[in-house]
């Protein structure tokens, strides 16, 4: 008699299985207790975290001033800061030369004058004839003043010239640029 039960209760058994292993995915997928961003700082929750965001801010004569979008927006209310990830940043200052710069990461400060980007940094300029274009690890750009500067090494490009060095500083409103030092360069034709 034991025998005849026995596909029965295996059936059973397995069918217990299933159902406990599918709940136990589910609860780990969409559990209900938040989980804390990979990007914050131990122990501190963020207070929103954004996914595919854009942000755009304006200046005080309407004009844009930037235009970030980010694989991941995450704003941290402690120190009012605010994380980036994956970041395409259309910049506007005051002169006619805009730019764009891509980052692995950012770093906005409480009151969105400084992004710091690192990772892999690329920028340049954009609707226009010859542009400068540079890479680097890290740069800082304050918002409000439009300078843009960094201490890491980069490589600035321009038509078939190719300079590299350590440090840049840049007046964006002024369209300036300087390599600060081990300034090598080359030109190709």
């Amino acid at each position: 008699m034991l025998t005849r039960r026995w596909p029965v209760f295996a059936a059973w058994f397995a069918l217990l299985a299933a159902t406990g292993l599918t709940s136990w995915l589910l609860i780990r997928s969409h559990g209900t207790v938040p989980m804390r961003s990979a990007s914050a700082p131990q122990g501190e929750q963020p207070d929103y975290l954004l996914h595919q965001a854009t942000l755009v801010r304006f200046a005080d004569d309407g004009e844009r001033r930037y235009i970030i979008e980010a694989q991941k927006i995450t704003h941290l209310p402690r120190n009012d800061v605010t994380l980036l990830s994956d970041i395409k940043l259309d910049y506007f200052p005051a002169s006619d030369t805009s730019w764009h710069l891509r980052a692995d990461h950012g770093h906005l400060d409480q009151n969105d004058n400084r992004l710091k980007l690192s990772g892999k940094v690329h920028a340049h300029q954009i609707d226009v004839a010859d542009p400068i274009r540079f890479d680097t690890s890290t740069v800082t750009l304050l918002l409000s003043s439009e300078q843009l500067h960094t201490e890491a090494k980069i490589i600035l490009r321009q038509g078939h010239r190719e300079t590299r060095g350590t440090g840049l500083a840049a007046n964006l409103r002024d369209d300036t640029l300087s390599v600060l030092k081990d300034v090598t360069s080359r030109y190709v034709p």
